[in-house]
């Protein structure tokens, strides 16, 4: 299991935090970036390293769950985020069912990088995603994810979002072409 690296462009308004682990000899590493709300657009970078030790897990049944940044099962992240926003590495067993609650005002989405899943969104549809999918779950309430025949692995991310304009530039995002 590895650590993570959350951190906050200077003055670039994007939010970052990376992920990496070696598996079987291969290095995996994710990397996810947030635009933050205008009114912190300009503040000093900050970066820091959350040693893997510090990333509290949670075992809820046939799975378990790594909290990266947020709350979960009891369990809080240990890192920081700026903005309302979880994100965990949710490992499941061969057939098993993980669930999860998510606020109503929270946009949400999952990253399989292992396996296979069947999940059922936030409007009570079905959506089948492999290794190397991302599915997005639109409506209210939770997400409930079922794990095919060799077991799956994820990064299930939500939080609220801003609501500001955003206008894509470079790798980042500014909230409108002034700022």
């Amino acid at each position: 299991d590895a650590g993570v690296r959350p951190g906050a462009a200077a003055r670039g308004g994007s939010l970052a935090s990376e992920v990496a682990e070696r598996a079987g000899g291969r290095l995996r590493g994710f990397q996810r970036g947030l635009t933050l709300p205008g009114k912190l657009k300009m503040i000093g970078p900050r970066y820091r390293d959350v040693r893997a030790a510090r990333i509290a897990s949670a075992s809820p049944a046939g799975s378990s769950v790594r909290v990266i940044a947020g709350e979960a099962f009891g369990v809080n992240g240990a890192a920081d985020s700026l903005t309302r926003v979880r994100l965990l590495d949710v490992a499941i067993d061969a057939g098993e069912v993980f669930e999860i609650d998510v606020p109503d005002t929270h946009a949400c989405f999952a990253y399989a990088y292992e396996g296979s899943l069947r999940a059922t969104d936030r409007q009570g549809s079905l959506v089948d995603f492999v290794s190397g999918s991302l599915a997005v779950f639109s409506g209210r309430g939770g997400v409930r994810l079922e794990a095919g025949a060799s077991g799956a692995r994820l990064l299930s991310a939500d939080g609220q979002p801003h609501r500001e304009p955003v206008a894509p530039e470079g790798p980042a995002g500014r909230n409108t072409g002034e700022n």
